[in-house]
């Protein structure tokens, strides 16, 4: 046991700062967190996900987003992102980041490029019959 109040004082005064710097640290992280302000872009929507929602699936840089697609058609996605009000210019090059979150259990998907830190393509898809459509739809 603790006898003298000065050092009481001390500890408890130490304790408090560390207390105040990780509430401080958790809530700059929280306000810096890049997947947080993706997963709000997309709660614009009408959904409701967080930053850990959101699978990374891959970074490249300095490419294209349509020389990341296997598939050959990809208008309809383009259609569905441009519809929701993303640029989609898949032509465009940067550092490219492709993202997937989950909807429901129905299999739809939502599929996010970021080009450069921005949503520059996204759309849904249900990845059993591979319909497309645009978020919120």
């Amino acid at each position: 046991m603790i006898e003298n109040k000065t050092t009481k004082y001390i500890i408890f005064t130490i304790a408090l700062i560390m207390l105040i710097a990780a509430v401080i640290w958790t809530i700059s992280i929280g306000q810096n967190d890049e997947l947080k302000k993706v997963a709000d872009r997309i709660n614009a929507y009408g959904y409701r996900f967080r930053g850990e929602d959101i699978y990374i699936l891959g970074e490249s840089r300095d490419v294209s987003i349509i020389s990341l697609l296997d598939e050959g058609d990809i208008r309809d996605a383009v259609a569905a992102s441009v519809a929701a009000g993303f640029a989609s210019d898949i032509h465009a090059i940067g550092d490219v980041v492709v993202m997937l979150i989950q909807v429901d259990d129905d299999g739809n998907v939502i599929t996010i490029y970021l080009r450069d830190g921005e949503i520059e393509l996204c759309f849904v898809r249900n990845i059993d019959t591979e319909e497309v459509k645009m978020l919120g739809a």
